[in-house]
């Protein structure tokens, strides 16, 4: 310790003298200090920022995933509305520059991205062009990698919480499934099929014959069980009792027309006395296999089964000709045949304008004269035989 001499004689100051380890310690604590407190402040920062980055997603979500968005997936705005809403996530994904591997934001975005690029295969009933479909299954699988690769702690990467014994884990699953389904696309993916005539069924009608051709090599149980049903004449002297209508832009198209319900051999409208006997019947024959709903389109002229619209399984007899393009009847009913000819068309054509047994419930009473009329102008077109 050194003593200094102060220039007044009276007063002595004693400093101490501070080695090089000292000084090299002190500089370092302070430069320790000052850059806790700068992480601190930039660790806040980068919380509000994260925040914010959260509430845009947040936001995203909000203004793009709307019902009909994913719901009503045949008409064509939605399906832009998607493509849409997945650029903007992509844009999103990129503005967040490479998260680390713990943070959730930038995965999460890109797991959405693969979400509604699911969303639009399942949904593009009407695009039937694997060149159209091949880019939504690209991009989900890109994003699919990006997220295995760089975010492992992710949970979908997560091999054994959330996957089966011997199951990879969701991120791998989803990728499989993606591309088993492109492959699949690529082979069966549905269209306009011409039917077989090796065996020809024929529905006489009253308002004229609509010649059937089948398809046995698709629908091999399906149509081996209508044409069993035609044998054993369960559709002689039905009617054509319903049409199938859909509204859309404000006008009403109809469809298809339903034939078949052996209910209409003593056409009673809003008669349900015989229902309960007719349900179990259902229950007792089963239902059609679904072999073809996913190969054969609903254009104009097929014949297919039906179901109720809250049900999703096929009637075990009751029928759908289809008079105009019907993407909605695609993948949920099941194609058995299609009209043959221009003539079996306009048959079809004068039936499906034509008066139905469920239009008009005055055609069961008995009326005199007037039935003869109603009978001629009202009645509904009937199978005389198939």
């Amino acid at each position: 310790m050194a003593i200094e001499t102060s220039p007044h004689p009276t007063t002595r100051v004693f400093t101490p003298a501070l080695s090089g380890r000292a000084k090299l310690v002190i500089g370092v604590a302070v430069l320790a200090g000052v850059g806790l407190l700068a992480w601190l402040l930039l660790r806040e920062a980068g919380a509000e920022q994260r925040l914010e980055q959260w509430d845009v997603y947040g936001q995203l979500r909000g203004e793009n995933e709307w019902e009909e968005l994913f719901f009503e997936g045949e008409a064509p705005l939605y399906q832009a509305a998607r493509d849409r809403y997945v650029r903007q996530l992509e844009a999103f994904a990129a503005s967040l520059q490479k998260e680390a591997a713990e943070d959730a934001l930038e995965p999460q975005t890109r797991w959405r991205i693969v979400k509604t690029e699911g969303e639009s295969l399942l949904s593009m009933k009407d695009v039937l062009d694997v060149a159209q479909r091949l880019p939504h299954t690209e991009n989900a699988i890109r994003q699919l990698k990006t997220i295995m690769e760089r975010f492992p702690s992710f949970p979908t990467n997560w091999e054994k919480s959330f996957a089966p014994e011997g199951f990879g884990s969701t991120t791998r699953r989803m990728i499989d499934w993606f591309s088993r389904n492109a492959e699949w696309e690529k082979e069966h993916l549905p269209r306009e099929l011409a039917p077989d005539t090796s065996v020809t069924v024929v529905f006489r009608t009253d308002r004229g014959d609509m010649h059937t051709g089948l398809y046995p090599k698709d629908g091999p149980n399906v149509t081996a069980r209508f044409v069993a049903a035609v044998q054993a004449g369960a559709y002689d002297g039905t009617g054509f009792v319903e049409r199938v209508e859909d509204t859309f832009g404000g006008e009403t198209k109809s469809l298809a027309v339903r034939a078949g319900d052996a209910r209409a051999h003593d056409p009673k409208p809003y008669d349900t006395s015989d229902a309960l006997r007719y349900a179990r019947a259902d229950e007792i024959e089963g239902f059609l296999p679904d072999e073809n709903r996913n190969r054969v389109l609903h254009a104009r002229g097929v014949v297919t089964t039906w179901h109720p619209p809250a049900d999703e399984y096929d009637h075990p007899q009751q029928v759908l000709f289809v008079a105009r393009a019907s993407p909605g009847l695609n993948y949920t009913h099941t194609p058995i045949g299609k009209l043959l000819d221009e003539a079996s068309l306009a048959t079809l054509d004068a039936i499906q304008g034509g008066k139905l047994w469920r239009d008009d419930p005055v055609v069961s009473r008995d009326s005199g004269e007037l039935r003869a009329l109603l009978d001629l102008y009202q009645a509904p077109a009937r199978i005389v035989k198939a």
